[in-house]
């Protein structure tokens, strides 16, 4: 049983031509099932313009709930998989609800080369169609929508010989509950336009790059240290940091060159104000792709790296954006 129809092909900001084809599992999992559910994600990006370093790492930028209610009429709650997480998944799609659980990508052959088969990474995903007697699953993921059956299915559900004792530790669900049909982009846009003022105030107050190139020698001499034992660790190191910032400033860019063009609310002069800060952040998107095969090269070949060739423009795009962007609050 299908909850909702699968798009015949990934929404535009996965398909090609982007400089991030991915973002991050939770984002990358709503764009796909709104637009499944026809509706449009760009108008939900405005947050991704508050991204900055934190503790040891780069804000994971996700949709606000508030956000995704008033933009597309979704409610979405914590479920609690008590009876386990298939049968969670079942009550979702019987409903017409959808289920985002966290789930184990050892499972999930989309990611292929990367952690299926090879190694235990959880990732949200999307259910849209549940086959039990088939053992078979329709989820949104990554950069589209996908299937899974089989060995695969009584993996990820913990069934047959992955069966999990009760240590286990159950996995955590989202509870998705669609209202309303989809709205045109210019009500749309015009609603992302107030939440636009609002990230504005959320960004943060100084520049994050020239806060990011303070520590960077020394996070880098971590990874470097982390890679003798293990060979992951940039990896893990670049989904934190460049696979944060450099997918959020490209979303950025999408999210306001998009309202610029459908927001009845906005006048010339926030025109022009969206136009250049979405150019900024394009700058923010193909520098950080460039900083990130560049690190990971210094670090695979022990070579040394001079961080201020990026860090630079880094800094400069983002002020550029900000000071253009500061133009609408």
């Amino acid at each position: 049983m299908n909850v909702v129809g699968v798009a015949p092909k990934p929404h535009r900001l996965h398909a090609g031509g982007a400089v991030w084809r991915e973002t991050n599992c939770y984002t990358d999992v709503w764009i796909e099932l709104l637009h499944a559910l026809g509706h449009e994600p760009v108008a939900m990006l405005g947050p991704c313009l508050r991204v900055r370093p934190e503790a040891d790492q780069w804000t994971f930028f996700k949709p606000s709930f508030d956000d995704l209610h008033t933009l597309y009429g979704i409610d979405v709650v914590e479920a609690n998989p008590w009876r386990g997480l298939l049968t969670t998944c079942q009550g979702a799609v019987t409903s017409g609800r959808i289920a985002i659980p966290e789930v184990d990508s050892w499972f999930l052959p989309d990611t292929a080369g990367v952690a299926y088969q090879l190694a235990h990474v959880k990732s949200s995903i999307a259910v849209l169609g549940l086959d039990v007697d088939g053992r078979r699953l329709t989820y949104a993921h990554n950069a589209g929508c996908h299937e899974l059956v089989g060995s695969d299915f009584d993996g990820l559900f913990g069934l047959g010989e992955h069966a999990r004792d009760q240590t286990y530790l159950p996995s955590y669900v989202d509870m998705c509950t669609p209202s309303r049909p989809p709205a045109t982009d210019h009500t749309a846009a015009n609603l992302a336009v107030a939440m636009l003022r609002r990230d504005l105030a959320r960004m943060p107050s100084s520049n994050p790059f020239d806060e990011w190139s303070e520590r960077f020698d020394a996070e880098l001499a971590d990874v470097r240290a982390r890679m003798s034992s293990d060979d992951t660790a940039f990896h893990a190191y670049a989904f934190t940091t460049f696979r944060q910032f450099g997918p959020a400033f490209e979303l950025a860019a999408t999210h306001v060159r998009w309202i610029a063009e459908h927001a009845t609310a906005v006048v010339d002069t926030d025109t022009d104000a969206l136009g250049a800060a979405g150019a900024a952040f394009d700058t923010i998107a193909s520098t950080a792709l460039v900083f990130q095969m560049r690190t990971a090269g210094a670090v695979t070949r022990n070579r040394a790296l001079d961080a201020s060739t990026w860090m630079g423009p880094l800094a400069e795009a983002w002020q550029a954006g900000a000071e253009a962007i500061a133009r609408l609050a």
